[in-house]
């Protein structure tokens, strides 16, 4: 008993620390870093060691001196090895949970909702660029022996097998799995579209630009009636009807309205953007909140298998390349 208080003692601790460190960073920063920099050394670090590292050690080996640059070669790739562990632990253990164990409404007062917010949509705005570019990549590499068949071996490995088609591809591969784990773990946590959605509705509170102001009033709505079809398994009906009105009313009777839901999401009870938004509802016939239709939830499930299968294919490749070598 002791001893499993004391591993939770440290494990706080740990966290703690980690917490204090990554605070010092903009959620923008963080993104940026684990996302863009860290692979991107990744990569370069695997390029310098085997074309560089390892090259230059054979270049000067002698019958004298082999046995010595083997060690220092070998000294090398353990050095080299070891950071890029690092690396993967930090984008694929570490970075994705985060902010596990504290809450997540802890970690949108203390980021700030406006940041927090700019920190998610940059993690979809480079997704919506890696997972197309890895998909492409992962298709020519499988589609290969049938490129073969219209463009002779030699042109196509001259594209597919050089170190800059794996690189980018590599690349490619840890921003895709670090960003969708992500997202993965974010949404999983049960409060999270609240908070997302009055991290929009933050923004746009604050945001002078009419088309801005409602760009995020649309994104934290959205992000709210996801929230409801997770906890009531009802959602808004017919919703892009509401935004519909709202952008087409007159400059100050929308304000008031935009002012009026911000508001809402402002208050203690959860439901209250409900009950206001249901006073935008034109059609009093029909139920304001229905079940999601069959539909769009093959919609949805179809468009997260489109962001991992990618991801689980080049898995599944270099798994078998690595059995095979």
């Amino acid at each position: 008993m002791v001893l499993g208080t004391t591993a939770s003692d440290n494990l706080s601790r740990l966290y703690n620390r980690l917490d204090k460190r990554v605070s010092l960073l903009s959620g923008f920063q963080l993104t940026i870093i684990v996302l863009i920099v860290l692979p991107s050394a990744v990569i370069v670090s695997h390029y310098f060691l085997t074309e560089v590292v390892i090259n230059y050690f054979k270049s000067i080996s002698t019958a004298d001196t082999v046995s010595e640059n083997i060690e220092n070669a070998t000294l090398a790739v353990n050095l080299f090895s070891t950071f890029q562990i690092v690396v993967f632990v930090v984008m694929v253990l570490i970075y994705p949970p985060y902010p596990a164990p504290f809450s997540i409404e802890k970690y949108f007062v203390k980021r700030g909702f406006e940041s927090a917010v700019s920190e998610f949509e940059l993690v979809r705005k480079i997704l919506y660029v890696a997972i197309p570019l890895l998909i492409l990549f992962t298709v020519i590499e499988f589609l290969k022996p049938f490129i073969e068949q219209f463009v002779s071996e030699e042109v196509v490995a001259m594209f597919t097998e050089n170190i800059v088609f794996y690189s980018a591809r590599g690349f490619l591969f840890l921003t895709a799995l670090a960003g969708l784990l992500k997202l993965v773990f974010a949404l999983s946590r049960k409060r999270f579209r609240l908070y997302f959605a009055k991290g929009c509705l933050s923004i746009a509170k604050n945001s002078n630009d009419e088309v801005e102001k409602m760009e995020y009033v649309i994104k934290g709505l959205d992000s709210y009636n996801s929230y409801l079809k997770r906890h009531i398994k009802l959602e808004i009906n017919d919703i892009k009807k509401i935004y519909s009105k709202i952008t087409t009313l007159p400059s100050k009777e929308k304000l008031d309205t935009v002012n009026n839901i911000i508001k809402s999401f402002e208050s203690a009870d959860t439901l209250e953007p409900v009950r206001y938004l249901s006073s935008l509802h034109d059609n009093k016939t029909e139920p304001f909140l229905t079940e999601e239709p069959l539909e769009q939830k093959i919609k949805l499930q179809v468009t997260y298998a489109v962001g991992i299968i990618p991801v689980i294919l080049t898995i599944i490749q270099s798994v078998i390349n690595f059995s095979g070598s």
